[in-house]
């Protein structure tokens, strides 16, 4: 790795997660959102490169070529549960621990099958390395599943103040959030795609860690391993 671009999906997840740069020498990592779901694009596993370009494209302060890996992070969304999980509800979607409740549940079904097409296309391309958070980044580190806009801010800023200078607390954070206990990434994804998991609480994030150990700060790569080793 000499540069990776990290993308989320939103302002609050890079709040949330920002101190991940400081796992790795600077200028290692940055830390970009997309500003949507992407993954909900029809187009985006087939033009990942150009989607991609456009998004830096307009802060213009990156251009493609400034990056030797990519790296993206998604919620799932309950998007591998039966499509007839997705239940008749009012108003906003809500997501529960065995089912979902929409206004229009054939909106939503639609929604999950292209978002769970594009997460499957872009596993099997391996073009870029894909993380997810279940249901949501909130779920996974503070419980929320069904977290408001206000919510959302708090908690990552909360969850920044705590880990901007305390780098244990976000290894730490990481390896108790992966509740599915894989013991690969590829074991992770087949976990999320079974059952009602992409309702659970969990996340993979913390194999971006030890896929990419060796560009851990000495520091960080021995918080890894005191972690590791208590799995």
């Amino acid at each position: 790795m000499k540069r990776c671009l990290f993308l989320v999906e939103g302002p609050f997840d890079r709040q949330r997660l920002a101190a991940l740069k400081g796992l790795f020498d600077p200028g290692k990592l940055e830390i970009v959102p997309f500003g949507t779901d992407i993954l909900k694009s029809k187009t985006y596993a087939e033009d990942t490169d150009r989607e991609i370009a456009a998004l830096l494209a307009k802060d213009k302060l990156y251009v493609f070529s400034d990056f030797d890996m990519i790296v993206q992070v998604c919620d799932t969304d309950g998007c591998f549960i039966d499509e007839g999980l997705i239940k008749q509800g009012n108003g906003h979607i809500v997501y529960c621990s065995d089912h979902i409740e929409a206004a229009d549940p054939q909106s939503v079904r639609a929604e999950h099958r292209q978002k769970a097409k594009t997460i499957n296309m872009l596993l099997a391309s391996g073009h870029i390395m894909l993380y997810y958070n279940s249901c949501n980044i909130d779920h996974v580190f503070d419980n929320n599943q069904n977290p408001s806009d206000a919510f959302k801010k708090s908690a990552a800023i909360r969850m920044y103040k705590n880990t901007q200078n305390n780098h244990e607390a976000l290894v730490r954070a990481l390896f108790a959030a992966e509740k599915s206990h894989s013991h690969s990434f590829q074991d992770s994804w087949n976990y999320i795609k079974t059952g009602t998991n992409s309702l659970m609480a969990t996340s993979n994030l913390v194999y971006f860690l030890l896929d990419n150990y060796e560009y851990l700060t000495e520091d960080a790569k021995a918080l890894v391993d005191t972690y590791r080793g208590k799995e």
